[in-house]
């Protein structure tokens, strides 16, 4: 309720150049976000004006009192295309964590469409006929949720170095269970069939991944399509949220988002989301280790042991072995050295 009576205090004014927008029912809303991306908004926005489609779309923009001259870029497109575009402008800034997933939430509410398509502004698709394709795949299946495809990473950091993110296995469509293993749907490449559940619960504010979480949401009411072709580009960059919190960071904030969907989900999947929150918190603890930061090392591996007792990511005599080291390393050094000893006698 507190995150609710917040999003209300924090509604934008929202900025139109065209009341007939508003007459047109959309059959998709592009839920854009953008925040200090003037080096990168107009390549996304381009890449929306840009699709091929057979049906009316709206793009609904959040913008979150950008530093930069991100808000003046997509007031500009809003004067050329102000029969598509609507621009949510923030009178305060809302990017800390929890208010910016309240502009997350805020903008998705205002989406009008059947589906809903993400794209956040550092990014951009790189196929024309991307929204055609998807919205023809749920329109021929009833029965997902959501769909997605793989998409191209690039690193701006490592001189353009590409690759593709796509799931490690291969199928033509996935399940609640196969998201619960670990966040596949890349936030470029989704569109989801709009209102499938009700109001957002409350703990949606506090889990640090919003889109892994609205995925989980979403996929509770249905199958989730893939398509096995690149349709967009994932920016890796030092401004981007995900890759300038790190790798420890990253794991800790997963654990969180299962504690919280262990919370949600309940007994049926409590048992696989606790041997991946262990896995976490075991990755945690051998970075930590490398880092030579002993205690946060030592403290995270008895969480992979506690959470999951019984399906720790590694054997029970491994991880034992593990927190010797980091709690006495001169105890392990005179273990490993016995052993040595022992086994040439």
């Amino acid at each position: 309720m507190a995150a609710e009576k917040q999003l209300k205090q924090l509604i934008a004014e929202e900025y139109t150049k065209n009341s007939s927008v508003h007459k047109i029912q959309p059959k998709v809303s592009v839920s854009l976000l953008a925040y200090n991306h003037e080096s990168f908004i107009e390549e996304a926005l381009d890449s929306i004006l840009l699709q091929q489609v057979n049906f009316d779309y709206e793009i609904v923009i959040g913008e979150d009192c950008s530093q930069d001259d991100t808000r003046e870029i997509i007031l500009n497109y809003l004067k050329d295309n102000p029969d598509k575009i609507r621009i949510f402008l923030s009178k305060k800034p809302l990017n800390d964590r929890k208010s910016g997933r309240l502009n997350f939430v805020r903008n998705l509410k205002a989406c009008r469409g059947e589906y809903v398509a993400l794209l956040d502004g550092d990014d951009y698709w790189t196929s024309p006929h991307k929204l055609q394709a998807q919205v023809d795949l749920l329109d021929s299946h009833p029965e997902y949720a959501l769909c997605f495809h793989c998409v191209t990473t690039v690193d701006e950091e490592a001189e353009r170095q590409i690759e593709t993110f796509s799931p490690p296995w291969q199928k033509d469509f996935y399940t609640l269970e196969d998201l619960l293993v670990g966040n596949i749907v890349a936030t470029c490449s989704t569109v989801f069939r709009n209102k499938l559940f009700g109001d957002f619960p409350n703990w949606f504010y506090s889990t640090p991944m919003g889109d892994w979480a609205l995925h989980i949401l979403n996929a509770q009411h249905g199958n989730i399509g893939y398509i096995d072709e690149s349709m967009a580009v994932y920016r890796i960059h030092k401004k981007g949220l995900w890759a300038s919190r790190g790798r420890i960071r990253n794991y800790l904030d997963e654990a969180k988002a299962y504690r919280i969907f262990c919370n949600h989900l309940g007994k049926q999947y409590l048992e696989l989301l606790k041997s991946h929150m262990s896995k976490r918190y075991y990755k945690a603890g051998i970075l930590y280790e490398q880092r030579q930061e002993k205690i946060q090392a030592l403290s995270n591996l008895v969480r992979c042991l506690v959470v999951a007792p019984t399906s720790t990511p590694v054997s029970f005599r491994h991880l034992m072995n593990d927190v010797i080291r980091c709690s006495s390393p001169t105890l392990y050094r005179s273990l490993v050295s016995f052993k040595s000893q022992l086994f040439r006698s």
